[in-house]
């Protein structure tokens, strides 16, 4: 019998064909930047995204100013504009 790699002896394991290590960072990152800047699931999946894709990302977000390592263009906020009366 041929003998097998170690990945496929062991069925816990990823095989060998898998992007495992690529596909870590992108699985932890979301986690890790909630929890070191207090943002949003959904605003750390959004920031994952741009960083481990090297793109920049425009936004008007407060939340998003804080995070080192983001490429970012920030828009203008709006501003409140007074009733009428």
């Amino acid at each position: 019998p041929r003998e097998r790699d170690s990945y496929s002896r062991n069925p816990i394991l990823p095989s060998s064909s898998h992007r495992c290590v690529k596909d870590d960072r992108k699985n932890f990152l979301p986690m890790w930047l909630r929890w070191r800047y207090k943002i949003s699931a959904a605003d750390a999946i959004i920031a994952t995204q741009a960083i481990t894709n090297d793109a920049e990302l425009v936004h008007k977000d407060p939340e998003f100013e804080a995070i080192i390592g983001l490429r970012q263009q920030q828009l203008p906020y709006k501003t409140k504009s007074r009733r009428r009366s």
